[in-house]
């Protein structure tokens, strides 16, 4: 019996230590985009001075990537990434099964923030959207054409273009891919309670076509839609 016990006390040590490592591997992915960010010298025109704009940015990536560590515990702890589910709280009530709710305190316990007025162009807080309706080219499957690729992702629509250029800058990204085609449609969908997986998806990279082959392999990043906006992206879990 002791045995038994024994072993499992080193099962429940090991699934633990698994548990930190994801973790702190999603605060060090973290910190590098947001040190990548702070650190760059790029002027930015049209909306914020170069100082402010840095810290701008990085207050747009942070929150995505907290939102990361949350739902990296919750796949850890046997959510399906496609059963995350991102309702508002304003939407808890008559949700009977709360586990996968990440922004359910008995879910996923984060918190859900607009994005701040200094960063969008209309000058007042914006919506975060989260969705599996696209995916990220070179990260995790290719399988286009097929649901077993759609990427869960974060955006965030009308954001200022000078803060879309600093981020990009620091993250290596080279200007801003305008998409070929509208496609708010596609990105401005919540992820709730209810929510089907789309059958296809769009591809963010070269093999998408519509524009946004700098976007390949990039975890975070901005492009212009053809409607005109700036759209803030983050990856928070790969398929």
């Amino acid at each position: 019996m002791s045995r038994v016990v024994n072993n499992r006390a080193v099962s429940r040590r090991g699934e633990e230590g698994n548990v930190l490592f994801l973790i702190l591997i999603a605060v060090v992915l973290f910190a590098a985009l947001s040190y990548a960010v702070t650190r760059s010298s790029h002027s930015n025109s049209g909306g914020v001075d170069n100082e402010k704009g840095k810290i701008l940015a990085a207050q747009i990536i942070q929150y995505p990537a907290g939102l990361r560590v949350s739902i990296v515990r919750m796949i850890v702890g046997g959510i399906n990434p496609e059963g995350l589910r991102f309702d508002l709280p304003s939407g808890f009530s008559g949700i009977t099964d709360v586990r996968p709710l990440v922004f359910h305190p008995q879910g996923g316990g984060a918190t859900y923030v607009e994005g701040v007025s200094d960063t969008m162009e209309s000058g007042v807080k914006g919506p975060w959207y989260f969705n599996a309706g696209f995916e990220i080219e070179d990260i995790g499957l290719n399988a286009g054409g097929s649901d077993s690729g759609n990427d869960i992702v974060a955006f965030l629509p009308g954001v200022l273009k000078s803060i879309c250029a600093s981020i990009n800058h620091g993250l290596g990204i080279d200007g801003i891919p305008q998409v070929n085609s509208d496609i708010s449609a596609d990105y401005r969908v919540l992820m709730d309670d209810g929510y089907v997986l789309p059958p296809t998806e769009i591809i963010l990279g070269v093999a998408g076509g519509n524009g946004t082959d700098n976007l390949r392999g990039q975890p975070a990043g901005c492009f212009q839609n053809a409607g005109g906006e700036y759209v803030y992206y983050h990856l928070l879990a790969e398929r």
